[in-house]
């Protein structure tokens, strides 16, 4: 790998790595950016385009992913790095990465007669929380997860933070119109589940899951909207003992995610229990 010694601040090669906790619209279109070493090294085994790296001197023998020989490495005196990150950063090494174009939700890896859950997330606006099911979803073996046009970025550095690098390797697609959805759930006979917040719903430890199952997850401060609850083939919802009223979603979701891939059986999903809603 060509190793490029870089002492100047001002060099304008490092300009995409200046003062990261900003979204500064400045920044090239089409990149993000991933810190730390284990982050960078998953971002390597990915076999994502990378544009180049940062790394502090002292930090460039312990990346133990290869490199590829092509790539760019910026190697900067100790130190540096925080200087140009824009705060005390002691992870060392960032990565620019190349944003693969988006995928549909028609061209998930879904197995027309396999068994899964797929996490749909419609406005989940928080880089922590969106990260967590990210996570949650790579943890419990989804194909994939559906973000709705509102949903934070999942290539934000908070978001691959939390998420531990997930969206290199977990797929993700973006739903532009709910005819996508229609389409997923007619085509792989899915029965979409809305999780809530009520005392109708079925609770989750009471249901049998489908084979396939479209988990649709709402707003943290507002739930799932009206429209997307009648959508919704069914309400399931986690009991919780008073006076505690809701749980994160992220916490949720993975609630969700253990026990429809790791508790519950699957049923034909010809029983009118999943045409039934709250």
């Amino acid at each position: 790998m060509p190793l490029i010694r870089i002492e100047d601040l001002d060099d304008p090669r490092l300009d995409i790595y200046r003062d990261l906790p900003s979204a500064r619209k400045e920044r090239k279109p089409g990149r993000f950016l991933a810190e730390g070493r284990l982050l960078v090294e998953r971002l390597l085994a990915s076999g994502w385009p990378l544009e180049s790296l940062l790394v502090d001197e002292q930090r460039l023998e312990h990346i133990e992913q290869p490199v590829p020989p092509e790539l760019p490495v910026y190697v900067v005196p100790r130190g540096m790095t925080q200087r140009i990150v824009g705060f005390q950063f002691h992870r060392g090494v960032v990565a620019c990465g190349l944003r693969p174009p988006n995928c549909s939700p028609r061209a998930l890896p879904l197995e027309p007669d396999g068994r899964w859950v797929v996490p749909v997330c419609l406005e989940i606006q928080d880089p922590e929380n969106l990260g967590g099911i990210l996570r949650n979803a790579a943890a419990f073996g989804a194909p994939g997860v559906i973000l709705g046009p509102r949903c934070a970025d999942p290539l934000s550095r908070r978001v691959l933070r939390v998420s531990m690098g997930a969206p290199f390797y977990l797929p993700i697609a973006w739903l532009e119109d709910v005819a996508e959805l229609d389409e997923l759930r007619r085509s792989f006979q899915a029965v979409a589940v809305a999780t809530v917040l009520d005392d109708r719903a079925q609770p989750l430890p009471s249901v049998v899951r489908p084979e396939r199952v479209l988990l649709l997850l709402g707003n943290e401060g507002h739930g799932l909207p009206p429209f997307w609850r009648s959508w919704a083939d069914c309400c399931w919802t986690i009991p919780m003992a008073p006076p505690t009223d809701s749980l994160n979603v992220s916490v949720a979701a993975a609630i969700f995610l253990y026990q429809l891939t790791c508790l519950c059986p699957a049923q034909d999903q010809s029983e009118s229990m999943y045409s039934l809603k709250s």
